[in-house]
């Protein structure tokens, strides 16, 4: 029964990863598990690299400490849910891509909140950081954002490397990385028609970034924490602008269409990304009674 509690804490955790401005990590957390996924990963890691270092004993503790049927439940269930979610919400960027975008803005902006009452001294330094990461944010993804319809498999790798790493992090979503990139719809193509080898670099990428960052994570997380999650907001709030759908052919500024019908569509679905945003927030405790 324990392996398909697993599966279905990785099920809730993989449909969350697909929705830009909804975390993985915030989903892990309120599910109780973000700290044995972030043991389990460094137990892995160390394993593997005490193994290739020939220290056979270091490596073999590492293993033992590890529990494989919650790994195994648990990347099954997360691979299951990327499957049918990629078909998903490909299928409605096709159709309905403006619709999508301000939905997506909605769910960002209604998740601001998780890493916010995260922070537990909101002093003048905390606010300083915030104004000064908005403004970067902003101005360089002013710059960089734009679709990508055939990546280079540096990009692949730097997209996988960045947004597999944002997963792990409680209050920012991988997805919303991607969107930022102009990687998001390219990546669930991938997923969506097999496409095995940019997967695999995107893995390359992805498995590169927990090697090298879950340890730096641990030891950020742990000495300044504030600092790195309003860090987090700021880059939230600055970059979550560009996902209006309506913009100048210039500068890609934001701007009000013509038509007020599809500003007041934007705003409704802004709307009901906020709230949305919130009850998916609710659901990974409704999942986490029901498992136990």
């Amino acid at each position: 029964m324990r392996l398909i509690d697993f599966f279905l804490k990785g099920f809730a955790i993989g449909s969350v990863d697909l929705i830009p401005g909804i975390s993985g990590g915030t989903v892990a957390l309120m599910l109780g598990i973000y700290e044995k996924i972030i043991n389990s990963i460094f137990n892995i890691e160390f394993g593997i690299i005490n193994f290739i270092l020939q220290k056979r004993e270091k490596s073999l503790e590492h293993f033992k400490k590890l529990n494989w049927k919650f790994i195994i439940g648990l990347i099954l269930g997360i691979i299951t849910a990327l499957f049918i979610g990629a078909n998903l919400i490909s299928t409605l960027l096709e159709k309905w891509p403006n619709e999508l975008k301000s939905l997506f803005l909605g769910l960002i902006l209604g998740s601001i909140i998780v890493p916010w009452l995260q922070i537990k001294k909101k002093n003048f330094l905390i606010y300083a950081i915030l104004l000064i990461s908005i403004s970067l944010s902003f101005l360089v993804f002013s710059i960089s954002y734009a679709t990508k319809t055939n990546p280079q498999l540096l990009l692949i790798m730097v997209a996988g490397f960045l947004s597999v790493s944002a997963m792990i992090l409680p209050g920012i979503s991988g997805a919303f990385i991607l969107l930022l990139l102009g990687m998001y719809e390219s990546t669930l193509d991938a997923v969506k028609n097999g496409n095995f080898s940019y997967l695999f670099f995107f893995l390359l990428g992805g498995i590169t970034g927990l090697i090298i960052l879950i340890p730096i994570l641990k030891w950020l997380l742990k000495k300044s924490r504030d600092k790195i999650l309003i860090i987090l907001v700021g880059l939230m709030l600055g970059s979550s602008i560009h996902l209006w759908p309506w913009k100048t052919d210039t500068n890609s500024l934001p701007i009000i269409p013509d038509e007020i019908n599809l500003l007041i569509i934007s705003i409704i679905l802004i709307i009901i990304g906020i709230i949305s945003s919130i009850i998916l927030r609710k659901l990974p405790l409704i999942i986490k009674s029901l498992t136990e």
